[in-house]
């Protein structure tokens, strides 16, 4: 029949109803079936609530209000469609006043039958439609198998037979000759085991013992051919001669056999339909318990049906929402729908497998009844694992987007600014550098600022490190012209570039400041990245007399070779070993190796992350020459004047 669920969205309208359009739909919403009011061109007007909530139950995405009905039925490609089309156009054309018929309208799990009635009515000068569609699902299966047990009743041939205790055949009714094919004459005063065979002879026996027997059988007529039959013998009294006699009852049973078999072929049809299925599926009962399990839903939940099976899903799947806190059962839609018959869709819960893991779903769970009412509820859910990782890759994907837009505008608009950190010589006490850190302004008329590791990194894989590093070399330059010494911070891929160091002649030369002024920090990754390229780079500052540092020595496995191959000036610890020098031993024995060892090389010793005076005291009593951090000194703006020579 016709398809609520996929026409375009339309906003719910009321042109062309009579009345007061309040009224109007609340009289529609009072009407328990699914009504819909149509124009004359077969456009629906209005749709009652029932409507809707039948639309929104099968998935649709709108109720079709505003969408050509007569169009929808056409689409169908179905003769009760299209036979409704028919009608509905016969109505608007005045050949008839009203219309009505029954069709099926199934859903995956459960069978269901609709009334439909139309009626034409004039409204304005204009025919308008009533079409209704009223679920008859109950009466047509009391009908349906009225229907069938008149039928039996019909076809049913009871074959009644009395036996003697000995095994003589006393009478033969009409049906036992239509049933076994002989004739009363050529049955009676025969052996039983003669002519109905051993297990008729076998059941005579036993209720001439016990007093009655019951039982399913394979019997054969006259002609040989096998039916199954069900068969009673009951012991009774002949009241003349009162001798005791057996009543045999046989009844064909061919077609309950039949309706049996294709009954367990179509189960397993049905269940091998859900097991080819990709998303997982399994019922519970009313109370929510585990009634069925499809091979999607075993394999995605961990656990077997087996196990599962009689037990309550939700004390073991559901009972934590997806923030971690618990979910009660009091509120759980898949309960609800159980119990009480809700249809719910949920695009983003857990359900926790048996290893514990957390397994990001969408479900629907929808009730599962009969024509004896509510016997729980059906769901059907997916793994989101992907289409959340995929989300979640997008959405840091816009967020670096929006930082590099807001990199290439900092460059545009110099919004960039230099912070500057002292460093201490721990003999004297004096700042001896300052080493230079970058920031962002927020481009809002504020003077809020964006710390480094929002913007760095973005800036650093989509290729606008180099222009970054080329300002703060620039800056750099500047204050070392006007008498700062600084150190400068430089990214692991501009180091691998052949410009970098002619722009550090360059900002040099155009500055006029002094290359001892200027101090380069250079990681064990940046060496890593292009050993031979970062080699020359250190190479040739030293010729112009500018200052290495190898930071974060002591964190990787390579620095001790660059010690001995590079022409460095110092070594930064790595914060790891400064952070908690005054109560970790280990932290401890490394700074003092480490400064043995430059002392071995000539080198001097930097510590950064000095945050309170007993780290401070245990690096000045291991021999470190010179200190950063928060306790020595925080980062503070550094106004950089732009040299005279600066073009």
């Amino acid at each position: 029949m016709t398809s609520l669920s996929d026409p375009p969205d339309h906003h719910f309208a009321s042109a062309g109803c009579p009345g007061d359009a309040e009224d109007w739909h609340a009289t529609l919403d009072a009407i328990p079936g699914n009504v819909a009011l149509l124009d004359d061109e077969g456009v629906i007007l209005a749709v009652n609530a029932a409507w809707r909530a039948f639309a929104a139950a099968e998935g649709g995405t709108s109720d079709l209000v505003g969408a050509n009905y007569l169009s929808v039925c056409d689409a169908a490609d179905a003769p009760t469609a299209t036979a409704v089309a028919v009608a509905l156009r016969d109505l608007i054309a005045g050949d008839r006043e009203s219309f009505a018929t029954e069709y099926p309208c199934h859903s995956p799990i459960q069978q269901r039958w609709y009334l439909l009635r139309a009626r034409r009515q004039w409204h304005q000068g204009r025919a308008q439609l009533t079409v209704s569609h009223e679920n008859i699902t109950e009466r047509h299966l009391e009908r349906q198998s009225a229907q069938l047990n008149a039928h039996l009743l019909d076809q049913a041939d009871v074959a009644v037979q009395t036996v003697d205790v000995h095994g003589g055949i006393l009478s033969w009714n009409a049906a036992a000759e239509r049933l076994f094919g002989w004739t009363a004459p050529e049955a009676v005063g025969r052996p039983v085991q003669a002519v109905l065979g051993e297990q008729i002879a076998h059941a005579v026996a036993a209720a001439a013992h016990a007093g009655t027997w019951t039982g399913d059988v394979l019997l054969h007529r006259l002609n040989g051919a096998a039916f199954p039959a069900h068969v009673q013998a009951r012991l009774a009294s002949d009241l003349e001669a009162c001798t005791p006699t057996v009543v045999v009852t046989a009844l064909d049973i061919s077609q309950r056999v039949d309706a049996a078999r294709e009954l367990e072929q179509a189960r397993d049809r049905l269940l091998r339909v859900t097991d080819s299925m990709g998303e997982g599926m399994y019922t519970l009962d009313v109370d929510g318990r585990v009634t069925y399990m499809n091979r999607a839903a075993q394999e995605l939940l961990g656990w077997r049906f087996d196990e599962l099976d009689g037990h309550a899903m939700h004390d073991i799947t559901h009972f934590r929402r997806p923030s971690g806190e618990p979910h009660a059962a009091a509120d759980c839609p898949i309960l609800r729908a159980a119990r009480y018959g809700e249809t719910t869709r949920v695009e983003d819960d857990i359900f926790i497998r048996a290893d514990g893991a957390e397994l990001p779903i969408s479900y629907t769970a929808s009730p599962l009844g009969s024509g004896t009412g509510l016997e729980g509820c059906v769901v059907v859910f997916e793994d989101i694992t992907e289409r959340k990782a995929q989300a979640a890759r997008l959405t840091r994907r816009l967020a670096e987007l929006e930082w590099l837009a807001r990199v290439h505008e900092a460059l545009e608009g110099d919004l960039f600014v230099l912070h500057a950190q002292p460093i201490i010589e721990l003999s004297s006490g004096r700042v001896v550098q300052r080493e230079l850190l970058i920031r962002m302004r927020e481009n809002d008329g504020t003077d809020r600022l964006v710390p480094p590791g929002l913007f760095l990194p973005v800036a650093e894989e989509h290729g606008l490190i180099g222009d970054i590093d080329r300002w703060v070399i620039d800056r750099g330059a500047e204050l070392a012209a006007g008498g700062v010494s600084v150190e400068l911070n430089l990214s692991a891929r501009s180091i691998g570039e052949r410009w970098l160091l002619g722009h550090v002649v360059d900002a040099i030369a155009r500055t006029g400041a002094d290359p001892a002024r200027m101090t380069f920090e250079i990681t064990e990754t940046a060496l890593i990245r292009d050993e031979a390229e970062a080699r020359r780079f250190v190479e040739h500052l030293h010729k112009i007399g500018c200052k290495v540092v190898l930071d974060d020595f002591g964190a990787g496995y390579s620095g001790f070779k660059y010690l001995k191959q590079l022409p460095i000036d110092s070594v930064k610890i790595d914060i790891e070993f400064v952070r908690d020098l005054v109560t970790n031993t280990a932290s401890r024995n490394v700074v003092e190796a480490i400064v043995g060892l430059a002392a071995k090389f000539g080198l001097d010793t930097v510590a950064e992350g000095v945050e309170d005076a007993e780290t401070l005291q245990v690096l000045t009593a291991l021999g470190v020459d010179y200190a950063q951090g928060y306790h020595l000194g925080r980062p503070a703006p550094v106004a950089v004047t732009p040299a005279p020579g600066r073009g």
